[in-house]
């Protein structure tokens, strides 16, 4: 049995801020997709249900990440990392499969490079979230683990 537990370690503020913003930029979607009259909208081809219901996901999903970040579970940044991930890979499906506009088209090359550089950004925090060493009490106290 240690004689010292360790502190829990801090709670990750931006990746809280990030899930956060999510949340709500989909709540946002969703009371828009409830709200505004279908004439009024972007001319994306996505049925109205279906995009109340993605929008309900997104959120529901940025809720329970932001949870296991708030009470800094151990995955909690693995699943941050893939639901920005997701996220991110279902806005720019969204866009190649369902826009119309001419203007959103050719901005798709430019989504892409983004979207790519955030994966790429993600994905380096979790490999080094997976291979990072480990800190224990045996560690902090200047001994190796023999285990």
């Amino acid at each position: 049995m240690p004689d010292h537990i360790l502190p829990p370690p801090p709670r990750p503020h931006g990746l809280l801020l990030l899930v956060t913003l999510l949340a709500l930029f989909q709540v946002g979607a969703a009371w828009q997709t409830v709200t505004v009259p279908t004439i009024l909208t972007v001319p994306i081809n996505l049925s109205p249900p279906l995009e109340l219901t993605a929008s309900l996901f997104w959120v529901v999903a940025a809720v329970w990440v932001g949870r296991t970040l708030w009470q800094r579970q151990p995955h909690a940044r693995v699943y941050t990392a893939g639901l920005m991930i997701g996220f991110a890979l279902y806005s720019l499906l969204r866009l190649i499969v369902f826009t119309q506009a001419d203007y959103d088209r050719q901005r798709l090359p430019f989504l892409s490079i983004i979207t790519s550089l955030i994966l790429l950004i993600l994905l380096a925090d979790v490999v080094y979230f997976i291979k990072r060493p480990v800190t224990t009490e045996k560690t902090l106290n200047g001994r190796k683990s023999e285990d």
